[in-house]
């Protein structure tokens, strides 16, 4: 028995190796995977931000120059989000905080996130499309805007690319019951029982080498997440209908856009670094608005010099920056007497939280200008005036 109790022991030993390849392997393939929806999310983000941008250039009215500038801020803050979906991928915690949604209102943001494709970009390209937005009931749903925006455009560019040649889009949500059904239709090329079957499958993809094969295994895994369903219906040549169904909620949407205004407007003396003159710029100017004294450094070395000979109520550090880094930085601002607060920013904050590093806030990059002052008030005192 104990001879037969060894075998098993020394075949456990041998084969653990070859499992721990195994799980590596999936582990890269399920990377790999999220690698290539990001690229594919990003690239749809990048046409958005190119377009709107395009659009104001060629538009003298300064509303419609504001408006498209509030396109591209919402865009690229949710391009933010889709990061913060991969990171929290690979810390193996993909639920994103849930809170009521309103679907109307999904569509119409993914409808304005697309538009340069159906209209001026068609348009130029002498294809027609005509875009019909049903009339909606409020549904309020439960889950992540962002998460539910990127379905819905990913679903308005398949409808786009089933219709090579032009055609009409339908797209509307209405309440039914404790459910709320989306419809996504196009008058395209339509698809084969077969293909009808495989097309939430990783990878399958109807376009040729021009798809991933992930749009819509992407949003098959979110609407799932989101205890819902989503299923297709389509004829060759008879065009496709996307259906999602999700259930409702009795509460309000919250407003999750931007923070509230800051109310407390007393100057504070910031010391600001970041070796991206770029993002240096912009926040410098920002704060300056609002009536904040700002001291920029693009390296923390010069920023730990003037930490130790002047005065100021509030440090902003970048957290990655060659040489000396941002909690160099802040150790020495908390070394100060008295210490300093530190605000440390990063593109990585997503994966720090307050009170970590002995630093008092932590931003993840890209942030609200709203953010950023708010977060200044709630950790400094505005400056003594003798």
């Amino acid at each position: 028995m104990s001879r037969t109790i060894g075998q098993q022991d020394s075949r456990r030993s041998a084969q653990a190796p070859a499992q721990e390849q195994l799980n590596q392997t999936e582990k890269m393939r399920l990377m790999g995977e999220m690698a290539s929806g990001v690229v594919h999310d990003f690239n749809n983000i990048l046409g958005a931000i190119i377009g709107r941008a395009q659009l104001s250039l060629r538009k003298n009215d300064i509303d419609e120059i504001r408006r498209n500038l509030t396109q591209i801020e919402q865009i690229a803050l949710q391009g933010g989000e889709t990061v913060k979906r991969l990171q929290a991928f690979i810390r193996r915690e993909n639920r994103m905080a849930f809170c009521p949604v309103d679907l109307s209102d999904v569509v119409k943001e993914a409808l304005e996130l697309t538009r340069h494709r159906w209209e001026p970009q068609g348009q130029q390209q002498g294809i027609v499309y005509h875009v019909e937005r049903q009339p909606s009931g409020q549904c309020i749903v439960m889950g992540a805007r962002s998460e539910l925006i990127d379905v819905v455009t990913n679903l308005i560019f398949n409808a786009l690319d089933a219709m090579p040649d032009g055609g009409l889009l339908k797209i509307g949500t209405c309440p039914d019951g404790d459910l709320c059904r989306m419809i996504v239709s196009d008058s395209g090329i339509g698809m084969t029982p077969d293909q009808i079957e495989q097309i939430f499958y990783p990878f399958y993809t109807t376009k040729g080498s021009a798809g991933t094969g992930l749009g819509l295994a992407v949003a098959y895994g979110v609407i799932s997440r989101h205890g819902g369903e989503i299923r297709a219906e389509s004829s060759v040549g008879e065009g496709t209908r996307l259906i999602i169904e999700l259930p409702v909620t009795g509460q309000r949407e919250q407003g999750v856009d931007a923070p509230p205004p800051v109310s407390d407007s007393t100057s504070r003396r910031v010391l600001l670094v970041d070796d991206d003159h770029t993002i240096l710029d912009v926040m410098g100017e920002a704060l300056r608005e609002v009536g904040h004294d700002v001291t920029t450094f693009d390296n923390g070395a010069e920023a730990i010099v003037a930490i130790q000979s002047d005065t100021f109520d509030v440090v902003i550090t970048d957290l990655g920056m060659p040489g000396v880094t941002g909690w160099e930085v802040a150790r020495q601002a908390q070394a100060h007497q008295p210490p300093l607060p530190v605000v440390v920013i990063s593109g990585w904050g997503a994966q720090l939280q307050d009170g970590e590093h002995e630093v008092d806030a932590v931003l993840a990059k890209p942030f609200h200008l709203d953010q950023l002052r708010a977060t200044i008030t709630r950790v400094s005192r505005p400056r003594s005036v003798s």
